[in-house]
Protein backbone atom coordinates (compact mmCIF):
# COMPACT_ATOMS: atom_id res chain seq x y z
CA UNK A 1 0.00 0.00 0.00
CA UNK A 2 1.76 3.54 -1.07
CA UNK A 3 2.54 5.77 1.84
CA UNK A 4 0.91 8.90 2.78
CA UNK A 5 2.44 10.02 5.46
CA UNK A 6 6.11 11.94 5.83
CA UNK A 7 8.57 9.60 6.91
CA UNK A 8 11.11 10.66 9.99
CA UNK A 9 13.73 8.99 11.99
CA UNK A 10 14.47 9.81 15.17
CA UNK A 11 16.48 12.79 14.98
CA UNK A 12 13.53 14.06 12.95
CA UNK A 13 15.43 14.28 9.53
CA UNK A 14 12.57 13.20 6.90
CA UNK A 15 13.33 10.44 5.47
CA UNK A 16 12.00 9.69 0.99
CA UNK A 17 8.61 7.46 1.26
CA UNK A 18 9.49 6.50 -2.93
CA UNK A 19 10.26 2.66 -3.01
CA UNK A 20 8.71 1.87 0.01
CA UNK A 21 5.25 0.27 0.65
CA UNK A 22 3.11 0.09 4.22
CA UNK A 23 2.97 -3.71 5.44
CA UNK A 24 -0.33 -5.21 7.07
CA UNK A 25 1.17 -8.13 9.35
CA UNK A 26 0.78 -11.59 8.28
CA UNK A 27 -1.55 -13.97 9.95
CA UNK A 28 -0.83 -17.15 8.04
CA UNK A 29 2.48 -18.67 7.75
CA UNK A 30 4.63 -22.47 8.97
CA UNK A 31 4.33 -22.35 12.38
CA UNK A 32 7.09 -24.78 12.17
CA UNK A 33 9.33 -22.15 10.23
CA UNK A 34 8.65 -19.55 13.00
CA UNK A 35 9.46 -21.55 15.63
CA UNK A 36 13.03 -22.12 13.91
CA UNK A 37 13.39 -18.87 12.74
CA UNK A 38 12.74 -17.27 16.63
CA UNK A 39 15.42 -20.24 18.01
CA UNK A 40 17.77 -19.73 16.06
CA UNK A 41 18.15 -15.63 16.12
CA UNK A 42 18.01 -13.41 18.62
CA UNK A 43 18.00 -9.87 18.76
CA UNK A 44 14.84 -7.36 18.20
CA UNK A 45 12.26 -7.62 15.58
CA UNK A 46 9.50 -5.81 14.81
CA UNK A 47 7.45 -8.93 13.39
CA UNK A 48 7.36 -12.48 12.76
CA UNK A 49 7.85 -11.99 9.15
CA UNK A 50 10.76 -10.01 9.59
CA UNK A 51 12.06 -12.90 12.02
CA UNK A 52 11.04 -15.12 9.30
CA UNK A 53 13.05 -13.07 6.42
CA UNK A 54 16.61 -12.55 8.92
CA UNK A 55 16.81 -16.59 8.81
CA UNK A 56 16.86 -16.67 5.48
CA UNK A 57 13.10 -17.45 3.94
CA UNK A 58 11.05 -15.67 1.80
CA UNK A 59 7.81 -13.76 2.89
CA UNK A 60 4.98 -13.32 0.40
CA UNK A 61 3.69 -10.39 0.19
CA UNK A 62 0.36 -9.34 -1.04
CA UNK A 63 -2.05 -6.59 -1.83
CA UNK A 64 -2.96 -4.83 1.72
CA UNK A 65 -6.35 -3.21 2.01
CA UNK A 66 -6.42 0.57 4.05
CA UNK A 67 -10.19 -0.52 5.48
CA UNK A 68 -8.09 -3.85 7.24
CA UNK A 69 -7.54 -2.07 10.22
CA UNK A 70 -5.66 -2.96 13.55
CA UNK A 71 -7.49 -2.01 16.36
CA UNK A 72 -5.53 -1.04 19.28
CA UNK A 73 -6.28 2.52 20.55
CA UNK A 74 -10.08 3.87 20.84
CA UNK A 75 -9.76 5.96 17.94
CA UNK A 76 -9.59 2.72 16.34
CA UNK A 77 -12.48 1.38 17.51
CA UNK A 78 -14.67 4.34 16.42
CA UNK A 79 -12.61 4.64 12.78
CA UNK A 80 -14.06 0.42 12.71
CA UNK A 81 -17.52 1.57 14.27
CA UNK A 82 -17.68 4.56 10.99
CA UNK A 83 -16.53 1.82 8.99
CA UNK A 84 -18.97 -0.44 9.64
CA UNK A 85 -21.99 1.95 9.52
CA UNK A 86 -22.88 1.69 13.52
Amino acid sequence: MKIFEQLRNNKGTVSSALGKKLAQKALEGDADILKEAYLALSGEFTDDAAVVERAGYKVKLYRGDYRNIKITTPQDLLLAEMMAGN
